[in-house]
């Protein structure tokens, strides 16, 4: 960390102005933040911009076949729905951090941001499997921006009149129609029912960063803002969000812990396979017997914590 960064790469008063904000905050996040599978800078070996593979049937076939690496009955709609969900993780965790710290956004055409595929053998339930680790690289430190000091950085790149949530928005839809549409056929799963897991982790990426960075709040009216967006292929009446709290059995005043979950628009088919049900936060499943079950667990965590 230079003079004049925080720990997540806000710059201020000190800090050197050819260095990309961008860059620090995502090589900070790199380094310091468990599962944040997003670089930037130097191309990695072997990567593949996102436009290159989706033109590769070849590489689409692979990537779609190692979805279902731990349920080797995931037809090829549930492949579709797990690779989609992966990858809307991956691009929401490289946008949310600098968009809700910074007010930047970084270049997330197709064309301009890469994907490395890693693959490890682990073991699954007793036996052998090769997994794949697909990772995302922004392949420019360039970034738009509204805040003022950052828009004298040379690094930065006007985008025009409109408001930056929207610029956002407009990004998002832009990166992922070709994957959607290019998934629809393959797979059959309808387009709308892609769009929704797309919307379904954005939501949840950024309740998470935003709870990270102590502004689950903002965090949550942004991500809303930007999937609720009328005419966007992202806004469906399920994706939302819902609270549980647990309070004190002697006293149901006090509440002990609260979190706020996403509450999904889409489905990931996991029910479908052999060994098959429904997730926690399943759009199938009673809200009822959903929120008694998630209160359960954060009690359970409570108690492991010491907290209760």
């Amino acid at each position: 960390m230079t003079e004049g960064q925080d720990a997540i790469g806000r710059t201020g008063h000190g800090a050197e102005p050819e260095v990309s904000p961008l860059a620090t905050l995502i090589t900070n996040l790199a380094r310091t933040r468990k599962g944040f599978r997003v670089s930037i800078g130097t191309a990695p070996s072997g990567c593949r911009t996102v436009s290159d593979i989706l033109a590769d049937a070849t590489i689409m076939d692979a990537w779609l076949s190692a979805q279902a690496v731990y349920t080797t009955d995931l037809d090829r709609k549930a492949q579709a729905a797990y690779l989609i969900i992966d990858h809307s993780s991956l691009v929401a965790m490289g946008v949310a951090a600098p968009y809700l710290t910074l007010r930047i956004l970084p270049e997330i055409r197709p064309d301009h941001v890469a994907l490395t595929f890693t693959t490890g053998m682990t073991t699954h339930e007793g036996r052998s499997v090769e997994e794949t680790e697909v990772a995302l690289h922004f392949l420019s430190e360039r970034f738009a921006t509204d805040n003022q000091e950052l828009q004298v950085h040379p690094c930065h790149t006007p985008r025009g009149g409109e408001c930056l949530r929207n610029t956002l928005r407009s990004d998002l839809e832009g990166h992922f129609q070709p994957v959607v549409h290019l998934l629809a056929s393959l797979s059959g799963l309808s387009r709308s029912a892609l769009w929704r897991l797309v919307a379904d982790q954005i939501l949840a990426v950024f309740l998470e960063v935003g709870r990270q960075i102590g502004n689950e709040e903002e965090a949550r009216l942004e991500a809303l803002a930007i999937i609720k967006h009328p005419g966007s292929p992202l806004n469906n009446r399920q994706t939302s969000h819902f609270s549980i709290s647990v309070r004190a059995t002697d006293d149901p005043s006090r509440i002990l812990s609260s979190r706020t979950y996403r509450a999904r628009g889409g489905c990931c088919r996991f029910y479908t396979s052999r060994t098959g049900r429904y997730c926690s936060t399943c759009v199938h499943r009673d809200p009822i017997e959903r929120n008694r079950d998630l209160e359960n667990r954060l009690r359970s965590q409570l108690r492991q914590d010491g907290m209760q």
